[in-house]
C-alpha cells in the first residue's frame, strides 16, 4: 500500500496525500474510485491487476488506441505501481465520472458507442494486417512513419534554405550566426 500512496502523491496535485484523507468506493472487483476528502471534486480510478493484464491495459491506453488516433476516447493512465512482491499492479486512471454507458444506456449513447467501436475496427483494418505467423497485427505500410518523418525534414530544410539560415551560418559573422539560431 505504501507504493500506491507514493504514486498517488506524485499524480495528485494536492500537497500531501494521507491515508486518512482518502475515501475508497468499490466499483467492481479490483476497481475502486478514490475520492480525496479535502477535494470532493477530485478523484481517480484505481485498478488492481495481475502483471500480464496490467501490461495489456497499459498498451491499450498508451499505444494501441493512440496508434489508430483514438487515444482521446479512453481514460488517461496516470501511473502504474507494482506491489513489493510483484504479484499485483495498481494502475491509476483519470476519473471520467459517473456518466457511463452502464448507468445511462439510452439509444443515442448506445449508438455513439457502437459507432466508436466500428470506427476503431475500421481504423485497425485500414492501418494493420494480421500476420498469423507472428500471431499479431503488423502495420500495412511499415515505412509510412519513416516516410512522413523524411518529408517533414525536407520541408524544414527547404524553409531554412528559403530563409537564408544556412548562408547566415556559413558567413562566420557571429551576429549572423546568432541571428540564424
Amino acid at each position: 500500500m505504501a507504493e500506491l500512496l507514493d504514486a498517488l502523491q506524485t499524480v495528485v496535485s494536492e500537497a500531501r496525500v494521507h491515508e486518512a484523507a482518502l475515501e475508497l468506493t468499490p466499483l467492481k472487483r479490483r476497481v475502486y474510485r478514490l475520492h480525496l476528502n479535502e477535494s470532493p471534486a477530485h478523484s481517480v480510478i484505481l485498478k488492481r491487476s495481475e502483471p500480464p493484464i496490467a501490461q495489456l491495459n497499459r498498451l491499450v491506453a498508451e499505444r494501441w488506441l493512440p496508434a489508430v488516433r483514438l487515444g482521446h476516447h479512453c481514460a488517461a493512465l496516470l501511473a502504474t505501481v507494482a506491489d513489493r512482491q510483484g504479484r499485483w499492479f495498481w494502475q491509476i486512471y483519470e476519473d471520467l465520472g459517473l456518466d457511463t454507458l452502464e448507468r445511462q444506456s439510452d439509444r443515442p449513447r448506445v449508438g455513439a458507442t457502437t459507432d466508436l467501436i466500428a470506427e476503431l475496427h475500421g481504423r485497425i483494418e485500414q492501418t494493420y494486417v494480421y500476420d498469423p505467423e507472428l500471431g499479431r497485427y503488423q502495420p500495412k505500410n511499415a515505412l509510412d512513419a519513416a516516410a512522413k518523418t523524411l518529408d517533414a525534414l525536407h520541408e524544414d530544410k527547404k524553409k531554412l534554405e528559403e530563409d537564408g539560415v544556412y548562408k547566415k551560418m556559413q558567413s562566420g559573422d557571429p551576429n549572423e550566426i546568432f541571428d540564424s539560431a
